[in-house]
């Protein structure tokens, strides 16, 4: 049986953005090849393509191992999918991991639960009272706080989806 194995080729680099291909080769044959580029350290996938004789045996997800070992902890991004895509995608073997962002994002949960605790009492308490009227003004302040967090984490998450990549498989050991 003939021994696969994975080139890294890069295509170019401008404005702060890599584009690189993974050629996965049995022999000197050309099976399937992962187009990606890498900007802000993080790999966004552009195509993955397998010779259609060579489809359905591993060789896309093989692609896919060796990128997500060579950005250990990084999540990939994977863009626009056709409908193909979409299968691989769903098939291939993940594991999600909490991010930095992590306790931010419970903190923000533990304030919105607050939040609606208080509302709960406000609601409760009698209208225009000294009670009622320092309730809402802790309310607000709370409130506001909440919003604040909310705005600083606008865009992050608080998990990561890994592909899952056998402790033994490295770029270096695959590589060419």
């Amino acid at each position: 049986m003939t021994e696969l194995r994975i080139h890294q080729d890069v295509r170019g680099y401008h404005h702060g953005q890599m584009d690189c291909t993974l050629y996965l080769l049995k022999g000197d044959e050309s099976v399937g090849y992962l187009d990606y580029a890498e900007f802000d350290r993080q790999p966004h996938i552009e195509m993955i393509k397998v010779h259609p004789s060579n489809q359905r045996r591993g060789y896309a997800t093989r692609l896919l191992v060796d990128l997500q070992s060579r950005f250990p902890g990084q999540e990939i991004n994977w863009g626009w999918c056709t409908p193909e895509g979409l299968k691989l995608k769903a098939a291939v073997a993940t594991r999600v991991e909490p991010t930095r962002h992590a306790p931010s994002f419970a903190r923000l949960e533990r304030l919105r639960a607050r939040l609606s605790e208080m509302e709960k009492r406000i609601a409760a308490l009698e209208p225009d009272s000294e009670a009622s009227r320092a309730a809402i003004t802790a309310y607000y302040c709370l409130e506001r706080h909440a919003n604040d967090l909310e705005w600083r984490l606008d865009g992050l998450s608080a998990s990561k989806v890994l592909i899952e990549t056998p402790d033994a498989e490295t770029p270096a050991a695959s590589a060419a």
